[in-house]
Protein backbone atom coordinates (compact mmCIF):
# COMPACT_ATOMS: atom_id res chain seq x y z
CA UNK A 1 0.00 0.00 0.00
CA UNK A 2 1.21 3.42 -0.90
CA UNK A 3 2.41 6.13 1.63
CA UNK A 4 -0.58 8.41 0.38
CA UNK A 5 -2.98 5.86 0.28
CA UNK A 6 -2.05 4.68 4.06
CA UNK A 7 -2.33 8.66 5.26
CA UNK A 8 -5.52 8.23 3.34
CA UNK A 9 -6.79 5.45 5.86
CA UNK A 10 -4.99 6.33 8.61
CA UNK A 11 -5.01 10.39 9.02
CA UNK A 12 -8.39 11.44 10.49
CA UNK A 13 -9.64 8.38 12.45
CA UNK A 14 -11.22 10.25 15.36
CA UNK A 15 -14.81 9.25 15.48
CA UNK A 16 -17.40 6.29 14.63
CA UNK A 17 -18.69 7.97 11.89
CA UNK A 18 -15.34 8.92 10.18
CA UNK A 19 -15.02 6.29 7.64
CA UNK A 20 -17.91 7.58 5.80
CA UNK A 21 -15.98 10.90 5.00
CA UNK A 22 -13.03 10.56 2.59
CA UNK A 23 -9.71 12.07 3.32
CA UNK A 24 -9.66 14.82 1.48
CA UNK A 25 -13.49 15.90 2.16
CA UNK A 26 -12.02 16.01 5.44
CA UNK A 27 -8.83 17.55 4.36
CA UNK A 28 -10.20 19.88 2.07
CA UNK A 29 -13.99 20.61 3.21
CA UNK A 30 -17.32 18.70 1.31
CA UNK A 31 -19.17 21.86 1.27
CA UNK A 32 -18.36 25.28 1.93
CA UNK A 33 -19.27 26.64 5.53
CA UNK A 34 -20.98 29.74 6.73
CA UNK A 35 -18.47 32.30 6.68
CA UNK A 36 -17.95 35.10 9.16
CA UNK A 37 -16.49 38.41 8.06
CA UNK A 38 -16.64 42.05 7.01
CA UNK A 39 -20.89 42.70 6.03
CA UNK A 40 -21.89 43.23 2.73
CA UNK A 41 -21.66 46.67 2.65
CA UNK A 42 -18.08 46.36 2.23
CA UNK A 43 -17.52 42.89 0.28
CA UNK A 44 -18.83 42.16 -2.70
CA UNK A 45 -20.94 39.60 -0.91
CA UNK A 46 -20.75 38.02 2.36
CA UNK A 47 -20.85 35.35 2.75
CA UNK A 48 -18.96 34.22 -0.82
CA UNK A 49 -22.07 32.68 -2.69
CA UNK A 50 -21.50 28.89 -3.92
CA UNK A 51 -22.44 29.57 -7.39
CA UNK A 52 -22.30 32.22 -9.71
CA UNK A 53 -25.00 34.51 -10.16
CA UNK A 54 -27.13 34.37 -12.94
CA UNK A 55 -27.92 38.36 -13.15
CA UNK A 56 -24.28 38.90 -12.79
CA UNK A 57 -23.76 39.68 -16.51
CA UNK A 58 -20.63 39.93 -18.98
CA UNK A 59 -18.61 42.07 -16.73
CA UNK A 60 -15.73 41.69 -19.62
CA UNK A 61 -17.59 44.72 -21.31
CA UNK A 62 -17.24 47.06 -18.30
CA UNK A 63 -13.62 45.96 -17.21
CA UNK A 64 -12.32 46.45 -20.98
CA UNK A 65 -13.79 50.41 -21.08
CA UNK A 66 -10.99 51.96 -19.95
CA UNK A 67 -9.19 50.13 -22.51
CA UNK A 68 -8.03 51.39 -25.96
CA UNK A 69 -8.05 49.23 -28.99
CA UNK A 70 -4.24 48.91 -28.69
CA UNK A 71 -4.30 47.80 -24.92
CA UNK A 72 -3.42 51.63 -23.53
CA UNK A 73 -5.65 52.69 -20.53
CA UNK A 74 -7.46 55.97 -21.84
CA UNK A 75 -8.89 56.90 -18.16
CA UNK A 76 -7.45 57.55 -14.90
CA UNK A 77 -6.15 54.67 -13.94
CA UNK A 78 -4.80 56.15 -10.71
CA UNK A 79 -8.73 56.07 -9.84
CA UNK A 80 -9.07 53.10 -7.60
CA UNK A 81 -13.09 53.17 -7.75
CA UNK A 82 -12.24 51.96 -11.47
CA UNK A 83 -10.90 48.56 -12.88
CA UNK A 84 -7.39 48.66 -14.15
CA UNK A 85 -6.86 45.52 -15.48
CA UNK A 86 -8.77 43.27 -17.71
CA UNK A 87 -10.90 40.51 -16.51
CA UNK A 88 -8.32 38.05 -18.07
CA UNK A 89 -5.39 40.06 -16.61
CA UNK A 90 -7.18 39.33 -12.99
CA UNK A 91 -8.06 35.87 -13.61
CA UNK A 92 -4.44 35.12 -14.51
CA UNK A 93 -3.12 37.58 -11.37
CA UNK A 94 -5.51 35.71 -9.10
CA UNK A 95 -4.63 32.24 -10.38
CA UNK A 96 -1.10 32.70 -10.06
CA UNK A 97 -1.49 33.62 -6.61
CA UNK A 98 -3.98 31.54 -5.49
CA UNK A 99 -1.69 28.56 -7.08
CA UNK A 100 1.17 29.50 -5.13
CA UNK A 101 -0.68 29.63 -1.54
CA UNK A 102 -2.14 26.00 -2.38
CA UNK A 103 1.17 24.69 -2.94
CA UNK A 104 2.92 23.47 -0.05
CA UNK A 105 6.30 22.12 1.01
CA UNK A 106 6.83 22.29 4.30
CA UNK A 107 10.38 22.24 3.60
CA UNK A 108 9.78 25.98 2.48
CA UNK A 109 6.79 26.71 3.85
CA UNK A 110 7.90 29.61 5.68
CA UNK A 111 9.73 31.51 2.90
CA UNK A 112 6.69 30.61 0.42
CA UNK A 113 4.18 32.42 3.12
CA UNK A 114 6.41 35.67 3.96
CA UNK A 115 6.22 35.56 -0.04
CA UNK A 116 2.71 35.86 -1.09
CA UNK A 117 1.86 37.57 2.49
CA UNK A 118 1.64 40.75 0.53
CA UNK A 119 -0.54 40.09 -1.95
CA UNK A 120 -3.32 39.37 0.93
CA UNK A 121 -4.49 41.80 3.59
CA UNK A 122 -4.43 40.72 7.16
CA UNK A 123 -8.49 39.88 6.84
CA UNK A 124 -7.48 37.41 4.07
CA UNK A 125 -4.37 36.15 5.36
CA UNK A 126 -5.85 34.89 8.45
CA UNK A 127 -8.95 33.50 6.51
CA UNK A 128 -6.52 31.60 4.39
CA UNK A 129 -4.23 30.51 7.88
CA UNK A 130 -7.27 29.48 9.66
CA UNK A 131 -7.78 26.97 6.67
CA UNK A 132 -4.24 25.55 6.77
CA UNK A 133 -5.07 25.47 10.74
CA UNK A 134 -8.70 23.17 10.50
CA UNK A 135 -7.79 20.98 7.96
CA UNK A 136 -4.50 20.58 9.58
CA UNK A 137 -2.63 20.41 6.59
CA UNK A 138 1.02 21.66 7.31
CA UNK A 139 1.20 18.76 10.44
CA UNK A 140 -0.45 15.96 8.32
CA UNK A 141 2.44 16.98 5.12
CA UNK A 142 4.62 16.65 7.56
CA UNK A 143 4.37 14.23 9.21
CA UNK A 144 3.94 11.70 6.31
CA UNK A 145 6.69 13.17 4.44
CA UNK A 146 4.41 14.77 1.55
CA UNK A 147 4.11 18.11 -0.37
CA UNK A 148 0.95 19.20 -2.01
CA UNK A 149 1.09 20.75 -5.70
CA UNK A 150 -1.71 22.60 -6.83
CA UNK A 151 -2.14 23.78 -10.56
CA UNK A 152 -5.22 25.63 -12.59
CA UNK A 153 -7.65 22.53 -13.39
CA UNK A 154 -9.72 24.93 -15.64
CA UNK A 155 -9.54 28.47 -16.55
CA UNK A 156 -10.85 30.87 -13.54
CA UNK A 157 -13.98 33.37 -13.57
CA UNK A 158 -14.71 36.84 -12.56
CA UNK A 159 -18.46 36.29 -10.79
CA UNK A 160 -19.09 39.67 -9.35
CA UNK A 161 -17.45 42.88 -9.75
CA UNK A 162 -18.17 46.88 -8.84
CA UNK A 163 -17.09 49.72 -6.77
CA UNK A 164 -17.63 49.35 -3.05
CA UNK A 165 -16.89 52.46 -1.00
CA UNK A 166 -14.65 54.11 -3.86
CA UNK A 167 -12.64 51.11 -4.35
CA UNK A 168 -12.76 48.27 -7.48
CA UNK A 169 -13.56 44.79 -6.18
CA UNK A 170 -13.59 41.10 -8.24
CA UNK A 171 -14.92 38.40 -6.96
CA UNK A 172 -13.29 35.61 -8.54
CA UNK A 173 -13.35 31.77 -8.33
CA UNK A 174 -10.17 29.49 -9.57
CA UNK A 175 -10.68 25.74 -10.26
CA UNK A 176 -7.88 23.48 -9.21
CA UNK A 177 -6.37 20.09 -9.10
CA UNK A 178 -3.95 19.63 -6.01
CA UNK A 179 -2.25 16.34 -5.13
CA UNK A 180 -0.11 14.57 -2.83
CA UNK A 181 3.93 13.86 -3.62
CA UNK A 182 6.68 12.68 -1.71
CA UNK A 183 8.48 15.45 -0.07
CA UNK A 184 11.62 14.11 -1.89
CA UNK A 185 9.97 14.51 -5.53
CA UNK A 186 11.31 17.64 -6.98
CA UNK A 187 9.47 17.47 -10.20
CA UNK A 188 6.02 16.59 -10.42
CA UNK A 189 5.96 12.60 -12.99
CA UNK A 190 2.45 12.08 -14.60
CA UNK A 191 3.37 8.73 -14.39
CA UNK A 192 3.42 8.58 -10.39
CA UNK A 193 0.24 7.25 -9.22
CA UNK A 194 -1.15 9.99 -6.58
CA UNK A 195 -4.15 11.23 -4.27
CA UNK A 196 -5.75 13.88 -5.70
CA UNK A 197 -8.84 16.76 -5.07
CA UNK A 198 -10.15 19.14 -7.12
CA UNK A 199 -10.85 22.58 -5.27
CA UNK A 200 -12.87 25.69 -6.13
CA UNK A 201 -10.75 28.73 -4.19
CA UNK A 202 -13.03 31.88 -4.53
CA UNK A 203 -11.05 35.18 -3.53
CA UNK A 204 -12.30 38.93 -3.59
CA UNK A 205 -9.64 41.09 -5.18
CA UNK A 206 -9.79 44.55 -4.84
CA UNK A 207 -7.45 47.68 -5.92
CA UNK A 208 -5.12 49.36 -3.81
CA UNK A 209 -2.51 51.95 -4.41
CA UNK A 210 0.38 50.77 -6.34
CA UNK A 211 3.39 51.48 -4.03
CA UNK A 212 6.20 50.98 -7.26
CA UNK A 213 6.18 50.59 -10.95
CA UNK A 214 5.61 47.17 -10.71
CA UNK A 215 3.47 46.34 -8.02
CA UNK A 216 0.06 45.33 -10.02
CA UNK A 217 -2.31 47.39 -7.34
CA UNK A 218 -3.95 44.22 -6.96
CA UNK A 219 -4.31 42.76 -3.28
CA UNK A 220 -6.66 39.65 -1.27
CA UNK A 221 -9.61 40.60 0.65
CA UNK A 222 -11.03 37.65 1.20
CA UNK A 223 -10.45 33.60 0.94
CA UNK A 224 -12.63 30.46 0.87
CA UNK A 225 -11.78 26.74 -0.50
CA UNK A 226 -14.81 24.01 -1.31
CA UNK A 227 -14.34 21.22 -3.20
CA UNK A 228 -15.12 21.20 -6.69
CA UNK A 229 -16.55 17.50 -6.80
CA UNK A 230 -18.63 17.27 -10.36
CA UNK A 231 -22.24 16.47 -9.21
Amino acid sequence: MSVIATVAITAFVVSPSAHSEGFLDKLFGGKKEEQKGPPPEVTLQAPFPTTPDANTGNSQNKLMGIYGSNGAVVEDANNLSKPHRSEKQIIEWATEIVSQAMTINVKTYENDFKKISPSFTPYALQEYQDYLQKTNMVAILSSNSLRLQAVSSEEGTVIKDGAISDTYHWLVQIPLMTSFYNMDMETVDKSVTTQSQSLLVQIQIGRVAPKSNNDVGLVVERWSVSSNAKR
